[in-house]
């Protein structure tokens, strides 16, 4: 068979007799030399350039393939080797061993651990399972797709991230100021009721009660009363706030002191002079996320027992209101 190409030639020089018909068997005329020449430089360059189909075995050096994809294929050169620089991809595996890691555009998907020293220079992204075991340095915009852990705490909603020193892990914590919830409640039932020695929730059972579900520790509760009603002696009466049954910000629990009283708008008359009570106190509580605290609007008599009317004069004909209770919950 003639030999047509390079990998028809024999490892055994006497088998090689011929290079595309051409004799250059032992005692061949001269006449053939030079076109044997040719035609062999003609074959080399046909595995050069790829034309032959030919291969040159991985073992011996080469790729064992005849296109770009089966020798990569051929050699294990996968993953990032195969990628545009200018947007490489990473699926699965592991960069180890890096000092320092300087990045245009970095966007990490996945799981993604990054111990060591890390500096990202560009806008980074990390929008998987992502985990910096050290130091992590971003000089650009550093994006974050999905929930942020510290030491696995993930905070809760509206927390922010509180410095726990140098060399200490951040911490989540309610920025101290913000109005962390606020419940009202509007009152608009209308009795009468009497007002002795001793602290009386005003209104009818627990129209003047107000709970509120602490969502931070160590909140201070802005606690606000708008009372509307008229009393017989308005100047005997104060008001008071109680939190789970017990005064708050009071020097101490006399009949004769008090936190606000109603202000009289005709004195003597006690059928069509409405009154209004307005009181606003600041708690500092101490309070436990998610144990609930009620605030109670009282009242007491200095001197004797009174008839007090809510949301209502004393004659049924003239002026009627409304009265509310309003909490608001500020972390401390």
């Amino acid at each position: 068979m003639a030999k047509v190409k390079i990998s028809q030639w024999d490892v055994v020089a006497a088998n090689n007799t011929d290079i595309n018909s051409i004799n250059i068997n032992e005692g061949c005329p001269p006449s053939t030399i030079n076109n044997a020449i040719r035609e062999m430089m003609s074959q080399v360059k046909d595995l050069q350039g790829g034309y032959s189909g030919d291969t040159i075995p991985v073992a011996a050096g080469g790729t064992g393939a005849t296109t770009a994809s089966t020798a990569r294929t051929n050699l294990g050169i996968t993953g990032i080797a195969t990628q545009d620089p200018a947007s490489v991809n990473f699926t699965g595996g592991n960069i180890t061993g890096l000092t320092n890691l300087s990045t245009g555009i970095f966007t990490a998907t996945g799981t993604t651990t990054l111990s060591g020293t890390n500096t990202l220079s560009g806008p980074t992204t990390l929008s998987g399972a992502s985990t910096a075991s050290s130091t992590l340095t971003s000089s650009g915009t550093l994006a974050v797709t999905g929930g942020l852990t510290l030491d696995g705490a993930a905070g809760t909603s509206g927390q922010v991230l509180v410095s726990s020193g140098a060399g200490n892990t951040p911490t989540w914590a309610n920025d101290k100021g913000t109005i962390l919830q606020v419940v009202n409640k509007v009152i608009s039932t209308q009795g009468s009721q009497t007002i002795t020695g001793s602290d009386t929730q005003v209104g009818s059972g627990t129209d003047f009660d107000l709970s509120i579900t602490p969502k931070g520790n160590g909140s201070k509760f802005i606690v606000s009363a708008r009372w509307f009603g008229e009393v017989d002696v308005t100047w005997d009466v104060s008001f008071n706030i109680q939190r789970n049954g017990v005064r708050i910000n009071t020097i101490n629990n006399s009949n004769k002191h008090g936190l606000s009283m109603a202000t009289s708008t005709l004195q003597g008359n006690n059928d069509s002079t409405p009154e209004i009570m307005y009181l606003q106190t600041v708690d500092s509580t101490g309070s436990t996320i998610g144990t609930a605290i009620t605030y109670t609007l009282i009242a007491v008599s200095s001197s004797g027992n009174h008839t007090m009317w809510t949301n209502r004069c004393f004659g049924s004909s003239h002026e009627t209101g409304i009265s509310e209770l309003m909490i608001m919950e500020v972390a401390a």
